[in-house]
C-alpha cells in the first residue's frame, strides 16, 4: 500500500515537470573545480589555475507514456576528455554541450547532438579559447560564454570570459556585451530576456559583487536583474 501510494504522490509530483521539459539530459563526470569564484574555463593554455579530470558522459532520461519513472540512455561515453553545460533546444531534438577533447591539444568548444542523427558536430574552433555554456534560443541561435576577449582579471592572470552569440551552425559570432571581467551562466527567462551573473569587479572588491542581470537576447537593454 506504501508503494502504490507513493508511486501516486510520484507521478503527481512530475506530470508537470515530464510534460513539459521531458526528455531531461545530463553530463556526468568528475566535478569542475572553479579557478578562483565564478569562472570555470579550465583552459589547456591557461596560465596558471588549470584543471582536466579526463572521463565524462552525456546522458538522456526519457519517460514512457503516462510514466514517471525514466530510462536512462549513455549518448557518449569519452574516457579520455570532459563535457558540461548541456542544454536542450526548443524542439527537443538537439542538445547543445561543451567538450574539452584533450588535456593539451584540445579546448573547450561547443557541439551539438541530433538526437535522430547521433552524431556530434561540433559548431566552435580554436585552440586557445574557451567556449562553453551553450543556451538555446527560440530563432535557433545560441548563447555562450567564452574567453575570446584574450582579456585577464584586473588583479591576476586569470582569462576572462564574456557572452556571444552565434547561429545554428556556428557561423556570425558576435561579443553581446565588452565587460571588464567575466559574464557568466546564460539562462533564457520565460519574457524572452536573458539572465547572467555579472563579475562587478570595478572599483571596488573582488570578492562579493557577482549581480545578476539580464539583456535582450542581442545584447541591448544591460540592467540589473534585482538589487
Amino acid at each position: 500500500e506504501y508503494e502504490r501510494v507513493h508511486l501516486a504522490r510520484r507521478a503527481a509530483r512530475l506530470r508537470g515537470l515530464i510534460e513539459q521539459w521531458a526528455p531531461l539530459a545530463w553530463t556526468e563526470g568528475h566535478t569542475v573545480h572553479m579557478s578562483f569564484i565564478g569562472y570555470t574555463e579550465g583552459l589547456s593554455d591557461a596560465r596558471a589555475e588549470r584543471f582536466f579530470r579526463p572521463g565524462a558522459r552525456l546522458c538522456r532520461l526519457d519517460f514512457d507514456q503516462g510514466s514517471s519513472v525514466g530510462r536512462v540512455s549513455r549518448l557518449l561515453d569519452d574516457p579520455r576528455g570532459m563535457l558540461r553545460d548541456v542544454d536542450v533546444s526548443f524542439d527537443r531534438q538537439r542538445l547543445a554541450f561543451a567538450w574539452k577533447r584533450s588535456d593539451r591539444l584540445d579546448d573547450y568548444h561547443i557541439y551539438e547532438w541530433s538526437l535522430a542523427g547521433q552524431v556530434p558536430k561540433q559548431l566552435t574552433f580554436g585552440l586557445g579559447r574557451a567556449d562553453y555554456e551553450p543556451a538555446y534560443l527560440p530563432d535557433g541561435d545560441l548563447v555562450f560564454v567564452s574567453t575570446r576577449p584574450e582579456q585577464s582579471v584586473p588583479c591576476w592572470w586569470t582569462e576572462i570570459s564574456n557572452l556571444y552569440r552565434m547561429d545554428a551552425n556556428g557561423n556570425y559570432v558576435r561579443r553581446l556585451a565588452v565587460d571588464q571581467v567575466h559574464t557568466l551562466y546564460p539562462a533564457l527567462g520565460s519574457d524572452g530576456r536573458l539572465t547572467y551573473t555579472r563579475w562587478d569587479y570595478s572599483d571596488r572588491g573582488q570578492n562579493y559583487p557577482h549581480p545578476v542581470f539580464s539583456m535582450r537576447p542581442d545584447g541591448q537593454d544591460q540592467r540589473v536583474y534585482y538589487g
